[in-house]
């Protein structure tokens, strides 16, 4: 890992604001400045807040099963900022909000960085998906349906991209299509794009241009059955994806041998 996949304004300007409180509240002569007549420690209560915060934090991550820095470290930020809020505001009403309104411009401003890396992803729009799936029925497609506002679609990216560079072939292809700029292609595959929808991301798989399976999976009428964990270990299981790489190589082998043929 990078240093620059660490040390960038997102994770810089979140380490602030967590290690805010603890700081201001502990050290003199910020203690006195901040909180005067106070003692220059945290009470007991502030500290079990603090490591509650921690443990959520911890449980959200043994069931999300993180696959990046910026995936696990996401909800101790949360959930320690929450409580920090909660603490200042028991200090003083002024300093909780005045941080609470600097976790909402550090939250506008420096949103969890976009995956810039190399993929062998093809992104769509609602003029050539279905056709693309469609014209070479011996291709499959796996393609993400997401959004780019939803921090679940910003953590899929690498994984995504990793997936593409390891299983791709010219009989496996994947894609990517923006359902937040063409809503007529969430709906037309039955994906609810509403800001609580629990559908995005959707990833498809396609063979012979027809639909096999989706996660998460949905039923009949649109309701999500079981909460999905958008990591390289899931999806390679899920889609089969080692199967469906040896079977698609298969088929690349085959139509090279009947081109050399015809030659």
């Amino acid at each position: 890992m990078s240093g620059s996949q660490i040390l960038n304004a997102y994770s810089v300007a979140n380490i602030v604001l967590v290690s805010l409180f603890p700081i201001t509240a502990s050290f003199p002569p910020l203690c006195t400045y901040f909180f005067a007549g106070s003692e220059c420690e945290m009470t007991w209560d502030e500290l079990e807040v603090m490591v509650f915060a921690v443990i959520v934090g911890f449980i959200k991550n043994r069931k999300a099963q993180p696959g990046s820095w910026l995936e696990y470290t996401s909800p101790y930020f949360l959930y320690v900022k929450l409580g920090s809020s909660i603490l200042l505001c028991r200090r003083d009403i002024k300093l909780g909000s005045l941080y609470i309104i600097m976790c909402i411009v550090v939250y506008l401003l420096f949103p969890e960085p976009v995956y810039a890396g190399p993929d062998k992803v093809e992104y769509f729009s609602d003029s050539n998906i279905q056709d693309e799936i469609t014209r070479d029925k011996s291709i499959t497609w796996l393609i993400a349906f997401y959004t780019p506002w939803s921090n679940t679609c910003v953590r899929l990216a690498p994984v995504f991209a990793q997936l593409s560079l390891e299983f791709a072939n010219d009989k496996l292809k994947f894609g990517k299509v923006d359902i937040s700029r063409f809503p007529e292609i969430a709906k037309e595959y039955k994906i609810n794009t509403g800001v609580m929808s629990k559908q995005i991301p959707t990833v498809i798989l396609f063979e012979g241009g027809k639909e096999i399976t989706r996660r998460p999976a949905i039923s009949v009428t649109g309701k999500v059955l079981m909460r999905f964990f958008f990591t390289k270990e899931n999806l390679t299981y899920s889609f089969d994806l080692n199967e469906l790489s040896a079977k698609t190589r298969a088929k690349c082998k085959t139509a090279e041998r009947d081109h050399t043929k015809q030659d």
